[in-house]
């Protein structure tokens, strides 16, 4: 199973799903510095010692939204297997459209679509909507899984024109091999809850707290989330601190201006399989 990046459509693979590789995630929090001078070093201290413990707890439930997310994602692929397979044992080809449409309805499936082994559509029912043929890129992914029979399953999620238009479209190959399975499911129950259970939403409940001024993960290649708008920051690569901060095992911190203000800022790098 492999990533592809194309408009309106994410790929989930199995990199993603058992996390082989990761990548360094900052995890900065910066908390307001008020009526603290330097020359106060055990007020300052306290504050440091507090900060440095919220955002260890930070990171830690970061790490577990993450993990959460995977074993979501791979309770999903084997749902849609188990479904794939009770079709091809299940259902004959014989099998009228009310037949498989009853199959449908049963396990909650807007349709599904039959391609043989050279790649063509055979048959498709749709119960939900009225578009009985697959969107254009789902004969695309079958030429590539039937290319690649060792991955022999692929899920993908389309986004559609809105937020709320979200679609998986699961892909496996039979066991003979003389068949590929297309199953079409609403994901919208999926996006709820990444939605309840991710990072940013994490981060954005957490960055309420009184004296939180901002709350950034941060890759090498960029932000990847913030929990208001921060203005201009240096990349990691142009930022002595943060490089620093990359190579240490344990949680750094500065007294840095952040919009005339200055506040201490924290930094705590961690391995994270959701952005590798």
């Amino acid at each position: 199973m492999t990533i592809s990046t194309r408009q309106h459509t994410r790929r989930f693979d199995q990199r993603y799903v058992i996390a082989l590789a990761a990548v360094l995630l900052f995890t900065v929090l910066a908390i307001t510095w008020v009526s603290i001078r330097r020359s106060r070093a055990d007020s300052l201290q306290l504050l440091i010692d507090q900060g440095t413990a919220f955002t260890e707890a930070l990171a830690q439930a970061s790490k577990t939204a993450a993990t959460a997310d995977e074993y979501y994602l791979d309770f999903l692929r084997a749902r849609y297997h188990d479904i794939a397979v009770a079709f091809a044992e299940d259902v004959p080809a014989s099998a009228s459209d009310d037949e498989i449409a009853g199959f449908l309805w049963l396990h909650d499936i807007e349709a599904i679509y039959l391609f043989d082994s050279t790649g063509q559509l055979r048959r498709s029912l749709s119960v939900k909507t009225p578009r009985a043929n697959p969107p254009d890129f789902v004969g695309a992914e079958v030429d590539t899984l039937l290319a690649n029979p060792d991955s022999n399953f692929v899920l993908v999620l389309q986004e559609g024109d809105t937020p709320a238009d979200l679609t998986h479209y699961y892909f496996e190959i039979t066991n003979q091999l003389d068949r590929v399975i297309v199953l079409k499911v609403s994901a919208k129950r999926h996006a709820e809850a990444l939605r309840q259970t991710g990072i940013g939403y994490l981060a954005q409940n957490i960055a309420r707290e009184t004296g939180v001024e901002y709350i950034i993960f941060q890759t090498p290649e960029g932000i990847v989330f913030a929990s208001r708008k921060p203005g201009p920051l240096p990349a990691i690569e142009a930022d002595p601190f943060l490089q620093t901060a990359l190579e240490s095992d344990t949680i750094t911190h500065r007294i840095y201006d952040f919009q005339g203000n200055q506040v201490l800022e924290l930094v705590r790098p961690y391995n994270s399989p959701q952005y590798s």
